[in-house]
């Protein structure tokens, strides 16, 4: 995450879920990959709102600390997204 690779991040949202079960890691990744191409298709963070309660709270403490400081970082990259990711994560989607 820390390096802002998509591709990265993606293969590693795999990795998270089918090997660990983490379904929130996984789809917080591939949405911050998705947010880091630019996509417009396929982003909305509804789904990671439905998992927060499958969670730990520190998974979630996590993926928040992660995403802010990606969009700390490159804030002129879709700066609404980030957004959008951390709120989602917080429970406010």
């Amino acid at each position: 995450m820390e390096a802002g690779d998509g591709v990265a991040l993606m293969h590693g949202g795999g990795i998270e879920d089918q090997v660990f079960g983490d379904r929130l890691s996984s789809l917080t990744h591939a949405q911050v990959a998705l947010a880091l191409a630019g996509a417009t298709e396929g982003f909305g963070t509804d789904g990671l709102a439905a998992l927060l309660h499958k969670a730990p709270e520190e998974t979630r403490a996590r993926l928040v600390r992660e995403t802010a400081a990606l969009g700390v970082r490159l804030p002129e990259q879709h700066g609404e997204k980030w957004h959008r990711i951390v709120r989602a994560l917080g429970g406010e989607a």
